[in-house]
């Protein structure tokens, strides 16, 4: 009887040795907190948009964020809304490897195909210490529009970085008017 409790006992605690695993959880950069789902049983993925640029040779240039839309289908009919972390964002304040979220939500789509970041009217740019309205020709309508084709088939976190090439984007028409046409890479 003395040896069946003694392998009952080693067997009990071989299970529960194998059953503990150390959860291994990235930390996002900026110490904002990402929600995790490391195991998924449904079809939905945490899909978090983020937000970084290259460097410009002008102090600030504000974007006012107020949502971020996804669209699952190449004709627009599903698009859901992500949690927006609304604001006006100084893009220069995320050069050099630093991003901020801008945007997260469980979503079910199986697909994305496109992002779109809707904007404010309080778009500004600071040159040599003076602020200018930043025109942003239709991202207040149907807003910035990026093309992107991100399967999220069995996917618990899916991460979207957004490089905003303020550089490449801001210009000067005349007459100290700035446009923004926006060049934004996917990463």
């Amino acid at each position: 009887m003395n040896k069946i409790l003694t392998a009952f006992t080693i067997f009990c605690i071989i299970g529960l040795i194998s059953s503990c695993k150390k959860e291994q959880v990235t930390s996002p950069t900026n110490n904002e907190e990402t929600p995790t789902n490391p195991i998924s049983t449904t079809s939905e993925t945490m899909f978090n948009v983020r937000m970084t640029d290259a460097p410009l040779g002008v102090e600030e240039v504000n974007i006012d964020l107020e949502l971020v839309i996804l669209f699952g289908s190449d004709d627009n009919r599903d698009s859901i809304g992500l949690g927006t972390n609304a604001g006006v964002y100084n893009l220069l304040d995320f050069q050099n490897g630093l991003d901020t979220l801008i945007a997260s939500s469980m979503i079910t789509l199986d697909t994305v195909k496109q992002v779109r970041l809707i904007l404010g009217e309080d778009n500004t740019i600071k040159v040599d210490g003076v602020l200018h309205d930043l025109k942003t020709p239709s991202a207040q309508q149907s807003g910035l529009k990026i093309k992107v084709d991100v399967a999220l088939d069995s996917l618990s976190i899916y991460n979207l970085i957004l490089d905003f090439d303020a550089n490449e984007s801001v210009h000067q028409t005349g007459n100290d008017k700035w446009m923004l046409k926006p060049v934004i890479k996917v990463l």
